[in-house]
């Protein structure tokens, strides 16, 4: 099953609708956005996306939003992929067989209903004051800097939230795929250990991002930030 423009379009402006608008000059239209996960993008329009987003706060949250979108459909997509697949290794008696496809003819409505609840329930989630991204809720990251280029010895150091008694760190790669996630630490610096450290490739652009939690919650997170891998010198 997929989703039509329509379809995006309604459920993403459910979402944005109960945001506060701001200002928006100079930031990507909702179709600019939705198209980065079209894989006949140009790789260079992904990365106008990318950098815009990795300043703009309030993108970043719909853009989060669409990605949770795209993962969604994509597993309910693979998941009636394997189930076809699954009915072709099968011998079924025909008797079964005309029902199961009778059965089948429903299976896009159901989808469709799954998809639009696991939608306003990730609304419902994001929406509660607990749990929206404000400046005093979130992380501040302090090193590696905003597109600075690093060496594998860097470490990563952010500020201490208030409350929290752990923290989480992520690693992305230029597709926002994840790269890394380590486990639960309490320190405010850390330093990659080799499993990352094999992972990080020279000349390649990468995110990281914190989480902060209190007794296992998501308490607050930071932004996404961009660094870049240098080459050991000689």
């Amino acid at each position: 099953m997929t989703l039509n423009d329509e379809d995006l379009k309604r459920i993403f402006r459910s979402y944005v609708g109960k945001r506060d608008s701001g200002t928006r000059q100079g930031c990507p239209s909702f179709s600019e956005l939705s198209r980065f996960f079209d894989p006949e993008t140009r790789r260079r329009d992904k990365l106008n996306i990318i950098d815009h987003v990795t300043d703009c706060s309030a993108c970043a949250e719909e853009f989060e939003f669409l990605r949770g979108l795209h993962n969604y459909q994509s597993q309910i997509a693979q998941n009636a992929s394997n189930l076809r697949s699954d009915q072709r290794t099968c011998a079924i008696p025909p008797q079964i067989e005309r029902g199961k496809r009778s059965l089948w003819r429903y299976a896009p409505i159901a989808a469709g209903a799954l998809l639009l609840m696991i939608s306003l329930s990730m609304l419902t989630k994001w929406d509660r004051p607990g749990e929206t991204r404000t400046a005093s809720s979130s992380v501040a990251l302090l090193r590696p800097g905003q597109n600075q280029t690093v060496l594998i010895t860097m470490t990563f150091e952010w500020e201490p939230v208030e409350w929290a008694d752990a923290y989480i760190l992520e690693v992305f790669d230029e597709a926002l795929l994840p790269v890394w996630k380590s486990q639960e630490v309490t320190a405010i610096l850390f330093k990659p250990p080799e499993e990352l450290r094999s992972r990080l490739r020279p000349d390649s652009h990468y995110f990281w991002m914190v989480t902060a939690l209190r007794n296992g919650n998501k308490l607050a997170e930071s932004e996404l930030r961009r660094f870049t891998m240098g080459r050991k010198a000689p």
